[in-house]
Formats: structure tokens, C-alpha cells, sequence
């Protein structure tokens, strides 16, 4: 797994999506948890089952915890082009970009050039991008990656 930190980590810029059941998903959703975001633009074909397999285990770890999953759709405004690969559950967002190209996307894009590629990207419960991850990755790893920069996260802020 090819992992990347930012230092320091970039704040994120204005977001305005849709989630599954049409709600406003807007950068407040990021704030208090931390968030992976997973980038779909159905380059993962015709392996994304195996993307859909590390949410899936990431998720069930972590079912009533402060850690949500966030799938950004850049491949259509409206559906799901997929059924929603990570369950059901109040931490698990399938969200559409309903302008055509969301900032966040774009923001992502620009800086590491991984479309065509798998990537995710870990978002700090303060808002800010932290950490992303590069395929081939596992649940375990993606884990061990959370937990190490939330507990470097957790004893930064606790000195402030």
C-alpha cells in the first residue's frame, strides 16, 4: 500500500453534495469525525468488488464508532451507478457531486493524480485532509493507518 501524509494537513475546500436520500451533504459532515473518502469513477472496474470489500470490512469494524465513509460518485449526478457497497448505516454516504464537478473531487484530483487508480483519502474530525492510500490495500492496513493518526491526532490536540 502506498501511503501519503500531509504535513500539515490542507483544509478542504467548500463542499455541496447529495447523498443518497437526496440530503445536503455539506463540509460540517466532516467536522467532529474522521471520514474516508473514496473517490469512484469506475476505473476500479472490474475489481471494485474488491474496494467495496475493504469498506465493507472497515465499516462493520468500526459500526457505532465516530468513523464514517463517504463514496464521492463522479460518474453520475442522480443514482447510483451501483448498489450502495458499504451497507446501511448512519456513518455510510453514497454522495453524488450535483454541479457537474464538486470542489472536493476537483481538489483531490489536482493534488495527487490518482484517477485511474484507487485511492482513498482520510479527513480529520477537524476538517482537514490528513492522509490518503493508495491501492493495493487491505482493511487491516487502512486500519492500522486510521488508528495510528488518530491517536497521534488525539494526543496533539489534548497538549492545545
Amino acid at each position: 500500500m502506498k501511503s501519503f501524509r500531509l504535513t500539515p494537513p490542507l483544509p478542504l475546500p467548500q463542499v455541496l453534495l447529495r447523498d443518497q436520500h437526496q440530503a445536503l451533504f455539506t463540509n460540517t459532515r466532516f467536522l467532529t469525525r474522521w471520514t474516508f473518502i473514496y473517490l469512484y469513477d469506475g476505473s476500479c472496474q472490474p475489481n471494485c468488488q474488491a474496494i467495496w470489500q475493504v469498506l465493507q470490512n472497515l465499516a462493520d469494524r468500526h459500526h457505532g464508532t465516530q468513523l464514517q465513509f463517504a463514496v464521492i460518485d463522479r460518474t453520475t449526478t442522480q443514482k447510483p451507478a451501483l448498489p450502495l457497497p458499504i451497507g446501511a448505516g448512519s456513518n455510510r454516504y453514497w454522495l453524488f457531486d450535483t454541479t457537474g464537478e464538486s470542489p472536493l473531487t476537483s481538489f483531490f484530483v489536482e493534488r495527487h493524480q490518482y484517477l485511474g487508480t484507487t485511492s482513498f483519502f482520510l479527513i480529520g474530525p477537524d476538517g482537514l485532509w490528513h492522509a490518503g492510500f493508495q491501492a493495493p490495500f487491505t482493511s487491516a492496513a487502512l486500519q492500522q493507518a486510521y488508528i495510528a493518526l488518530r491517536d497521534e491526532f488525539a494526543r496533539h490536540n489534548s497538549l492545545d
